[in-house]
């Protein structure tokens, strides 16, 4: 107070940042905190984008359409938008069906262990519908009991006891993912894990489309709004 200078706590700021952060906080010595969900760095080497696209047999399908493309078992890896925060899923991440098959996809492309906890994306107004909480878990902080009626519909994929690691989709949060969601035929639910190159989130198309190309079960990358499927002649970058 009275003198002290500027102090910033951004996002990801490892223990110490936490601290400090939070010291401000509780002292009320600062502004409001600003939103960090989606601060982390934006998308690189878009400006090709359309030139890549007409080259690498891409197209924008939109929301609903790719919701479709999902439906019928494809594994897409999606690189858009500013990258997320933490644990959070959606923009830096390999999509899948919440089915047997699309668990196994997701383990093998990501070199996953057998016992990880399945992380799920899903809209937060139809969360009681499956699980017995309505807790919003907007940064994937839950795991969440299903409901018995599910347990089923889920078996292979939930772990022992039906529990999911959840993340709470709003439309005010993340409306290009909520829209995806709410596309997809049967249930609104989507399978998540890190889109990581190099043993680390992809940063670029460049790198979203080496990608593609290396992993044997990603069958398209989602790169903004242009979506590129596998080819059997890998496109030149």
């Amino acid at each position: 107070r009275g003198g002290a200078k500027p102090v910033h706590a951004p996002a990801s700021p490892t223990d110490p940042g936490l601290v400090l952060g939070m010291l401000y906080h509780g002292a009320r010595c600062g502004p409001h905190a600003t939103p960090v969900l989606y601060a982390g760095p934006a998308v690189q080497g878009t400006a090709q984008l359309p030139a890549l696209a007409a080259r690498c047999k891409g197209h924008a399908p939109g929301p609903k359409a790719l919701a479709q493309v999902l439906s019928k078992g494809a594994v897409i890896g999606v690189v858009r938008g500013r990258q997320a925060v933490g644990t959070v899923m959606g923009r830096r991440t390999i999509l899948a069906l919440p089915n047997v098959a699309g668990k196994q996809q997701l383990h093998d492309s990501t070199g996953a262990r057998w016992y990880y906890q399945p992380r799920v994306l899903i809209p937060h107004e139809v969360l009681a519908h499956y699980f017995n909480s309505t807790q919003p878990s907007p940064y994937m902080s839950f795991t969440l009991q299903l409901k018995p009626e599910h347990h089923h519909r889920f078996a292979g994929v939930a772990s022992e006891g039906g529990r999911m690691l959840v993340q709470t989709i709003t439309h005010s949060t993340e409306p290009w993912m909520h829209e995806v969601l709410h596309g997809l035929p049967v249930v609104p639910m989507l399978m998540a894990a890190p889109f990581q190159w190099s043993q680390r989130e992809v940063r670029s198309a460049e790198e979203a489309l080496q990608a593609l190309r290396a992993l044997p079960l990603l069958t398209h990358v989602l790169i903004e709004d242009f979506l590129f499927p596998k080819t059997a002649s890998p496109c030149p970058v």
